[in-house]
């Protein structure tokens, strides 16, 4: 008896084969024809991907390569020429920049003056050093210990010092400047200032108003002394008075050590923190002579030429540039203030 699944599959197999018979040839090649033409309308097109993505590595191979062999053939054959662009030919002199604001973390401090003073002066083609000075003052501390790092430099050097004065030569950077074996002004420079201030703001009346209550607890009778938010004790007061006196007769005696009998105060009392103008500060002694910066390097060190040494930061460029150095300050002023600090200048 047959086997009825034989029969089935048997069955399925002709009805398959008669149908692949009935199918119109023409139908088939189609298929094959929009097969073929979609496979390589593909491949043109990933072609066309893969010459578009080598030709832009072929690009950047070249561009790199030229790169390279341009700097290599500067490198090789102009090196010498370039190493000397920056070097100065003839007799020049060192120039040093005391800039804005004195104090920690500003262009003219200790740590960024003093290495650049020890470059000038250890620079032996250099015919001596000029500061540049246009400053207000700062930090006595600052000043003080830059004054005698150009004391020390000068003595082991054996160099001299010239400063030249711009807008501003005041408080401390005229204690720097006394250092100086002369210092020259323009007429209508700033000069002087010859005295200590410590400043500091007093919110203890404003507090009170919104009922608000200042705690503070110290060990020392006098350690909140320049609190903010306190009334000031008078005892303390006296303390942080004397105080200044001693900074201020510090300052006083350099002063008088740097300028010696050039000093002609005719009466005028020119330690009182009093500001002059530089003509004004020639009668007094407290400069040489009203001269321009290059008339200090050929009159007073026979050479037309100068090479800078330290750096001004470039936030301290743009500030310059459009006349916003008081922003700096007055923004150390406000941390010193919420801090409960005074300034010392």
């Amino acid at each position: 008896m047959p086997d009825e699944s034989n029969l089935a599959t048997e069955s399925n197999t002709s009805k398959k084969t008669g149908d692949e018979k009935t199918r119109d040839p023409r139908e088939i090649d189609t298929y094959k024809d929009r097969t073929v033409d979609a496979l390589v309308g593909w491949s043109m097109k990933k072609l066309d991907l893969d010459k578009s993505e080598l030709r832009w590595r072929q690009f950047k191979f070249l561009f790199w390569g030229i790169s390279m062999l341009a700097l290599t053939c500067a490198y090789v054959i102009g090196w010498n020429n370039f190493k000397d662009m920056g070097k100065i030919k003839g007799d020049y002199v060192s120039v040093v920049g005391v800039n804005g604001e004195i104090g920690q973390g500003t262009d003219a401090s200790i740590a960024n003056l003093v290495p650049a003073l020890e470059a000038a002066f250890k620079d032996p083609a250099s015919k001596g050093v000029i500061l540049s000075v246009n400053s207000p003052g700062g930090s006595p501390v600052q000043a003080s210990t830059i004054h005698d790092a150009i004391i020390r430099l000068k003595k082991k050097y054996n160099k001299k010092v010239v400063v030249v004065g711009e807008d501003y030569i005041a408080s401390g950077a005229y204690w720097i400047s006394c250092a100086a074996d002369k210092i020259y002004v323009n007429p209508n420079s700033v000069v002087g200032s010859i005295g200590v201030i410590y400043a500091t703001f007093g919110f203890d009346k404003a507090i009170g108003r919104f009922g608000v209550e200042r705690r503070m607890h110290t060990a020392g009778l006098h350690k909140g002394v320049g609190d903010l938010y306190t009334a000031e004790d008078p005892v303390a007061v006296k303390g942080l008075t004397t105080m200044l006196q001693e900074i201020h007769r510090r300052f006083i005696a350099t002063v008088k050590e740097g300028r010696g009998d050039r000093l002609k105060p005719g009466g005028t009392d020119l330690f009182q923190g009093d500001a002059w103008s530089g003509e004004d500060a020639l009668k007094f002694g407290l400069v040489d002579g009203l001269k321009s910066y290059s008339d200090v390097m050929t009159e007073e060190f026979g050479v037309e030429q100068a090479k800078g040494f330290g750096e001004t930061s470039m936030f301290s460029n743009i500030m310059h540039k459009f006349g916003l150095e008081w922003i700096p300050r007055f923004s150390s002023e406000l941390d010193e203030a919420s801090s409960g600090r005074g300034r010392f200048e």
